[in-house]
Order: C-alpha cells, then sequence, then structure tokens
C-alpha cells in the first residue's frame, strides 16, 4: 500500500461523529446552507475597504485555480477513490452492489466518476486563504483554517486522495501568487507614474502638499 493511501485511509476511516462537519465542508458551495454564509461573508469583506481589493484579487485567483484544476483533470486524469463505485452506478449497477468494487472506501456522498486529479474545492479555498496571506490581512487566519478543512473534507468523504488535494492547494497557491504580483506590479507602475507627473508639475505637487497638510491635525 502507498503512503497516498495509507494517509487516504486513515481520514477515510475516521470516526462517523466527524461527518456532519465534513460533509458539511465537502458540500457546502453545493447546498444554500453554505452558500448564504460564503455570500455573506464574502459580501461584507467587499464592502470593507481595507479588504474589498484583496476579495477581488481572492475571487479573480479562485476564478483562475478552477480553471487550472480543470486543465490538470483533462491533461493528466487520475482516478478517485469512489470512480469505479460512480463507473458501475453509471453502467445501471444499484449502488450496494456498486460499492463493492471499492469496499476499502468509505463513500459519504454521491459517488464521483470525473477525474480527479487536484481537488477544485482545495484550490479554490486556498486560493483565498493564500491571498490574505500574501497581503498579511488578518483575515487569513479565518481562511486558513477553512482551506485546509476543506481538502481533509474531500479525503474523509471518499472523492480526493491526499495528493489530489494537495495538488489542488499547490494551484491555488500558485493562482494566488500570480494575481498578488500582478497587482502589485500595476499599484507600483500607477504609484510611479503619480509621482513621476508630480515631479514633472510643481504646481500639482504643492496641491498634493497642501491636500496632505489640510487632513493633518
Amino acid at each position: 500500500m502507498s503512503l497516498d493511501e495509507t494517509v487516504f485511509r486513515a481520514i477515510n476511516h475516521g470516526p462517523d461523529w466527524w461527518s456532519p462537519f465534513f460533509v458539511y465542508l465537502s458540500d457546502a458551495t453545493k447546498i444554500w446552507a453554505g452558500r448564504i454564509p460564503i455570500l455573506i461573508v464574502a459580501g461584507y469583506l467587499l464592502w470593507k475597504k481595507e479588504t474589498r481589493l484583496i476579495t477581488i484579487c481572492a475571487i479573480i485567483a479562485v476564478v483562475l485555480a478552477n480553471e487550472l484544476t480543470d486543465l490538470l483533470k483533462a491533461m493528466y486524469p487520475m482516478a478517485r477513490p469512489c470512480g469505479p463505485v460512480r463507473l458501475a452506478m453509471d453502467r445501471g449497477v444499484p449502488l450496494v452492489e456498486a460499492r463493492q468494487l471499492a469496499p476499502e472506501v468509505i463513500i459519504r456522498v454521491t459517488p464521483l466518476g470525473s477525474s480527479g486529479t487536484a481537488s477544485a474545492h482545495s484550490a479554490n479555498m486556498m486560493a483565498v486563504a493564500a491571498m490574505y496571506s500574501l497581503f498579511r490581512n488578518r483575515w487569513q487566519w479565518f481562511w486558513l483554517p477553512v482551506a485546509i478543512l476543506t481538502g481533509i473534507s474531500r479525503i474523509y468523504v471518499g472523492v480526493h486522495y491526499p495528493t489530489q488535494v494537495m495538488l489542488g492547494w499547490a494551484c491555488g497557491i500558485a493562482m494566488a501568487v500570480v494575481v498578488y504580483a500582478t497587482t502589485t506590479a500595476i499599484q507600483k507602475k500607477i504609484n510611479d507614474s503619480r509621482r513621476a507627473e508630480s515631479e514633472r508639475d510643481p504646481t500639482l505637487q504643492s496641491d498634493q502638499m497642501s491636500q496632505s497638510d489640510d487632513h493633518q491635525p
């Protein structure tokens, strides 16, 4: 048994009392009980000036991370733990009989038969967490546990192997870094342009200094 399978079995065979929590995390984006809290938090972070730009960047990173995982799944298809069960069900085999094709896997949600190369759920949540971390915002301490637990939940419910979750996390971090680097480069270019314009126009520079003095107590 490989290390990947060993870690998978240790998490997937975890206590049943974990189930309500991890099933909820795993399916949060598919059910209104999960979507509504996400929308409320996202709306609040977009409303707050200090987190508005970070949240916009996080949303962009999520879209890119999701697309990257889809690309990897298409280019390098890998089976999910529950894959054989789903494929058998698609051929008309009853669920009870199909489960016998993967008796070592405890499936706690609807089995999936698509490629599981990189977990999109893990990628999306880690993209958000990484973005807040890169901007050194305190909300990182909320999103990091959510991202980690979401990845673990996908293993616990039986739809991803640990390596697939870790690859998803890597995709999320990579896209967050790309968006962060692009955003900071644009901000620097804008600031440099304004500074150069101020240096060319002494009147503008004087006005800016005057406005700055007016704001001082």
